[in-house]
Order: C-alpha cells, then sequence, then structure tokens
C-alpha cells in the first residue's frame, strides 16, 4: 500500500484534496440543509464567502504540494539524466584510452618482431646487438604504456560497465600483455643466451575482441 502511494503521490495528493474539499461542503448541508433556500443576497454572500474561503484555501495548499512535488520530480530527473551523461563520458574516455593503442601496439610489436629478427641473425656483433636493443627499447615505451593501462584498467573503470571483467578474455589479454613485457625486459637486460624463446604475442586480437565487447556499452 505504501509503494503504490509513493508511486502515485500525485493521484493520492488529488484524491485527498477532493474528500477535504467536500468536507465543508457535507458540513454546510448538514447544518443547514433542511432550510429553504434563501432570497437574501446578503446570505448567499455569506455562502460564497464560506465556499471560497475553505475551498481556496485546500486548492491553493494542494497546488503548492503538487508544484513541489513536481519540481522535486523534475531536479531528481534532471540530476539522474546529468549523472547519466557523465557515466557515459567517462565510460567514452576510458574506452579511447585502450582503443588509442590498438594501432600504437601493433606498429610497436610490429617494429620489436623485426628488430628481434635481426638480433638472432649470425654474424652480429655486440655492439650491432647493443644498438638493436637499444631501438627495441625505444619502441617497447609504447607497449609498456600500454600494459600499464591494461593492468590498472579493471581497478580504474570497471565502475562504468557491465562488462565482466574476471572473464577469461580480459585476463588471457592481460597475461599475453605480460609475457611480452617480461619477454622485452629480459631481451634488453639478459645477455642472449639467457633471453627466454620469443613468441608472437596475440595481444592484438585479444584487445580487438574486448574493445568490442566494451563498445556496445557506449550508448
Amino acid at each position: 500500500m505504501k509503494k503504490y502511494i509513493k508511486n502515485n503521490i500525485l493521484l493520492t495528493i488529488s484524491v485527498i484534496s477532493f474528500i477535504l474539499l467536500l468536507i465543508p461542503v457535507t458540513v454546510f448541508l448538514y447544518h443547514f440543509g433542511g432550510n429553504i433556500i434563501s432570497n437574501d443576497l446578503s446570505v448567499w454572500a455569506s455562502f460564497g464567502d464560506f465556499i471560497g474561503g475553505t475551498i481556496n484555501t485546500i486548492l491553493a495548499l494542494s497546488s503548492l504540494i503538487i508544484l513541489g512535488l513536481l519540481t522535486h520530480n523534475i531536479g531528481k530527473q534532471s540530476n539522474e539524466e546529468n549523472k547519466n551523461i557523465s557515466l557515459l563520458l567517462k565510460r567514452i574516455d576510458s574506452y579511447e584510452q585502450l582503443a588509442y593503442f590498438l594501432t600504437e601496439v601493433f606498429t610497436s610489436v610490429h617494429a620489436m618482431t623485426i628488430k628481434v629478427t635481426k638480433i638472432r641473425k649470425p654474424g652480429q656483433t655486440i655492439e650491432m646487438i647493443n644498438k638493436i636493443k637499444e631501438d627495441i627499447e625505444k619502441d617497447a615505451k609504447v607497449f609498456l604504456q600500454f600494459y600499464s593501462l591494461l593492468a590498472t584498467f579493471e581497478q580504474r573503470y570497471s565502475y562504468l560497465y557491465k562488462y565482466d571483467f574476471s572473464l577469461k578474455e580480459f585476463q588471457d589479454l592481460i597475461d599475453e600483455a605480460e609475457k611480452f613485457t617480461i619477454f622485452i625486459d629480459d631481451l634488453i637486460n639478459k645477455n642472449d643466451d639467457e633471453i627466454i624463446e620469443y613468441q608472437d604475442p596475440k595481444v592484438i586480437n585479444k584487445l580487438f575482441l574486448v574493445l568490442e565487447k566494451l563498445q556496445k556499452e557506449l550508448k
């Protein structure tokens, strides 16, 4: 019952106002209903004052209450819309931060793959290998920025999405990025015979899949 009244507050107020309007009329008829209709203008004037004074007061009070409720509801709706817009803008911003790396990571990984292949070629001097490693370190900066965003993305932005970041596809994306980050670190800091076997990361395909899921919520 309370829930119905809350959801139909305007209707409830209207019904209560109508009942209150009937009270003075009912009281008047109860006391004076047995009398003949007067031909005295002053009596009708008094009747008008009685009805007007009571009914206008009730109507004014009801109008004030309804106006206040409408103002509150409009304000509440406006705040809700502003909140939704704010969340949508944040969601778009976070999505664009992640989507930015789609081409950047592809370019970075492709460049590093070519340079790793050069290191593996026989006949490379130490100076040549060190120079290639320096170039790889420059290319790796973009990927390390991507991994930094990816590793903290769930903690920073999961409240904006309905997407379940605990899904295997997202965790696989982080794992692949982490493996390649470890490989880059080993490549730069370890001797050639200590470097783990290079494997082409499947980051781009996995990132594209996650972005495709997140994109559906940008509405």
